[in-house]
């Protein structure tokens, strides 16, 4: 896979020193941890369009940190998180498109210690392309430090999980809607419970979720419907699916009304490595598959038979009846961010059972 040439290459990137002086890190330095499946990586840029995609990388003996960035031309203009150690979260809401640079405020003392940065795609807007044009990607052009500065790989958690979803998972609306006119301001991945799964699995968690989207629907800033659309990172890139995942997670069907959509589950499944009714996966071996029931209930039943009907160890349902009440909503469709808090824990019980090591099973 393309993805999966380019990891490989990171591992030859290193720091390198500006005429100025200063330490310029790349986006395939072999230092960043990356959120698994949502990224493209080269030496020039790391390009993603969802929310919720991230990366970690520690900082060592520097005072001033500048983050390179490239905003897609959509507005509203997609937003970032970042914050160091465990300070505060510091936003960053672009005011053009383009490439620019994003001066992080450093916690004291700052130099002569090691820093650990974390960087957040909080939310692109719903509005506008997507898709075909990238419209509202983030380009992560890389990092220029002081001086001297150095970069070191921080701990990568021990698992990984691939979760598709629509708008609840992609964090739309987690701080409400009315008097809010930007839904990048109304939206916050950081807040959703897909981001919290990795902060309480110990895994690393790519999301891939899109508001409207669904196992037959098309989303929202052109995204194709899940069959479509799984595979590809957007229009015409592959998704590489390596390093293999230990588990992943479908929260789909809240967009697709109550239309039988078992063959386009079962479609996915299989397209991702699911061979037949037998234990065999063809190029994911031992890779787990978990379809939660929809927030709401919604295609539940269509979902459980189709589970039932793949009849695999390896591929569950799981019911969240009960995990949250509508009224912790502004429209009682997409909770808000402290119903996302309780949420989240409540998923981690279902998905924690099936992450174990992959040569143990």
């Amino acid at each position: 896979m393309i993805l999966a040439a380019l990891m490989l290459s990171a591992a030859l990137a290193a720091p390198g020193q500006n005429p100025g002086g200063s330490v310029h890190v790349a986006p395939n330095s072999a230092s960043f941890v990356y959120s698994p499946y949502n990224w493209l990586v080269t030496g020039e840029a790391a390009k993603t369009i969802n929310a919720g995609a991230y990366f970690r990388i520690r900082l060592d003996n520097t005072a001033a940190c500048a983050i390179g960035l490239n905003i897609g031309a959509a507005t509203p203009y997609s937003e970032c998180w970042a914050r160091l150690d465990t300070g505060s979260w510091q936003e960053y809401i672009p005011t053009a498109s383009g490439p620019q640079t994003w001066m992080l405020t450093l916690p004291s003392p700052t130099t002569s210690r090691t820093h650990l940065l974390e960087f957040v795609v909080k939310s692109t807007t719903e509005t506008k392309d997507r898709w075909d044009n990238q419209t509202t990607a983030v380009q992560f052009t890389g990092l220029t430090l002081d001086p001297g500065a150095g970069v070191t790989l921080p701990a990568a958690r021990k698992y990984r999980v691939l979760l598709y979803g629509d708008s609840i998972t992609e964090g739309v609306r987690v701080n409400g809607y009315e008097g809010i006119p930007d839904d990048t301001d109304r939206n916050d991945s950081v807040s959703d419970y897909s981001y919290q799964l990795g902060q309480l699995l110990n895994a690393e968690v790519g999301v891939v979720g899109f508001g409207a989207t669904g196992l037959q629907t098309g989303g929202s800033g052109n995204v194709p419907a899940l069959p479509l659309s799984y595979n590809y990172l957007w229009s015409g890139q592959e998704r590489s699916f390596s390093p293999v995942p230990d588990l992943v997670v479908y929260n789909e069907g809240t967009n697709d009304g109550n239309a039988p959509i078992g063959a386009e589950l079962a479609a996915v499944i299989r397209g991702i490595g699911y061979a037949g009714k037998t234990n065999t996966f063809s190029g994911l071996n031992g890779t787990r598959h978990l379809v939660l029931e929809p927030f709401g209930g919604y295609e539940s039943l269509n979902l459980q038979a189709e589970v039932k009907a793949i009849d695999n160890a390896n591929v569950t349902y799981g019911s969240t009846a009960g995990f949250w009440n509508s009224k912790d909503s502004s429209d009682g469709l997409h909770p808000y961010a402290y119903a996302h808090l309780s949420i989240a824990p409540q998923v981690a019980v279902l998905i924690s059972p099936l992450l174990t090591p992959q040569e143990s099973r």
